[in-house]
């Protein structure tokens, strides 16, 4: 089975995708935490 050859610049930039698409997800959690945290100690919006 023979696979397509990808031209080298395309070789080096996957890693780099997804880095940027893991750091994003990371972030996106954090943000999610710090505001689920924020409304469940009630000073947030919800929050009693």
């Amino acid at each position: 089975m023979k696979f397509p050859r990808k031209r080298p610049q395309e070789d080096t930039r996957w890693w780099v995708w997804r880095l940027v698409a893991d750091a994003g997800r990371t972030l996106l959690a954090v943000v999610r935490t710090i505001l689920w945290l924020w409304r469940e100690s009630g000073e947030g919006p919800g929050g009693q």
